[in-house]
């Protein structure tokens, strides 16, 4: 190789060395802050995305809530009504019972014991209320709990995605002040 050909390489290389080492051209600088604003907005997105989840989740928990309350009063209803037939039933059966010594006959015994059989059935049907009563509480109080849980992680998600759009925004807002 040549002297001249060594020169020429090493200006050559100067030369690629020095556009290397340029200040980004317009282009560049358009797509840099094409792609900044594409990731902006998907930022952006994604936390609108997260608030409009939060929020068919918290209308969820709404909605499990006001159900769970509603089944809780059916459910405090069927043991207050339950208790009273059982009350009732008991009073009935006391009463029986002490009127048991007039009877004298067989036809008052039949008929002491069609009484009884009624008391029985009375009780037998509070007492049914009331079990039903402590389910629909017990599944009200987990519908409750459902609700207030999703309550909680909807306004989590809301919160979460407001902060992204927040952000979002002012990533944008300082990128405009900086064109």
């Amino acid at each position: 190789m040549s002297c001249r050909h060594v020169i020429a390489f090493t200006l050559l290389g100067g030369l690629v060395a020095g556009c290397a080492s340029e200040p980004p051209t317009f282009a560049d600088r358009v797509m840099a802050e094409g792609q900044s604003r594409v990731e902006i907005a998907r930022q952006w997105e994604k936390g609108s995305d997260e608030a409009s989840r939060g929020e068919e989740r918290v209308k969820a928990g709404r909605r499990l809530l006001d159900e769970g309350r509603a089944e809780l009063r059916e459910g405090e209803k069927l043991i207050a009504s339950g208790n009273v037939a059982v009350r009732n039933s008991r009073e009935a059966y006391r009463s029986l019972s002490l009127a048991s010594e007039a009877t004298v006959t067989a036809r008052d015994a039949d008929r002491r014991n069609e009484r009884l059989e009624q008391i029985a059935e009375e009780w037998r049907e509070g007492e049914s209320r009331i079990k039903r009563g402590r389910e629909r509480v017990e599944a009200a109080n987990e519908r409750i709990e459902e609700g207030e849980s999703r309550l909680r992680s909807g306004q989590q998600l809301i919160d979460r995605g407001r902060d992204l759009m927040r952000s979002a925004e002012n990533r944008y807002q300082r990128n405009e002040s900086q064109s």
